[in-house]
């Protein structure tokens, strides 16, 4: 017999095993979340809160073999593009993440573009790039011109690139 709404019964496992995960609880979190990938085993959500799941135990070979399958299913969805990204820039593969923020970035029903700026800015910054870091925190903020994360590290990047005005004046627009 089928799941009359696979995926609202998923999303109802997928709310507890994070919840779950959040305190700790790793056992009742991954029973909560296979649930859910057994509900809707091709539904994104299900497939990332399991990556994730595997990322928080330190099973990152699991976690990257979610990431893959739901890529390949998931080609043009840009929340999984940037997870994967995410993922992967945490393992220290730069580019490869690069290109996926940046995929996930030309979705046309994308809607946390600023999110992925963000990611890809800091992914640059922990490879050592700054003037891509540098584009990626100011391309964050022309989508969303609120984002303290984006705003303060680009004015730390300019502080130590020498362009005081610049972030004097970014630092002053921020506090008001």
């Amino acid at each position: 017999q089928k799941d009359p709404d696979p995926i609202g019964m998923a999303e109802s496992r997928i709310a507890l095993g994070l919840g779950y995960l959040e305190n700790g609880a790793m056992i009742k979190a991954h029973d909560n979340l296979q649930q859910a990938l057994t509900h809707a085993p091709d539904y994104y959500r299900a497939q990332l809160s399991m990556a994730h799941y595997y990322e928080r135990v330190g099973e990152n070979g699991k976690a990257e073999d979610i990431y893959q399958k739901s890529a390949r299913q998931h080609p043009k969805n840009g929340n999984v593009l940037n997870n994967y990204g995410t993922f992967l820039c945490k393992k220290g593969e730069y580019d490869k993440a690069d290109r996926l923020f940046n995929r996930a970035i030309e979705q046309p029903y994308y809607y946390l573009i600023p999110a992925s700026y963000e990611n890809a800015a800091f992914c640059a910054l922990k490879a050592g790039d700054n003037v891509k870091a540098q584009t990626y925190f100011t391309r964050a903020i022309d989508y969303d011109p609120h984002r303290p994360k984006s705003i303060l590290n680009l004015a730390k990047l300019e502080v130590d690139a020498g362009n005081y005005t610049q972030a004097r004046l970014r630092l002053m627009r921020f506090h008001q």
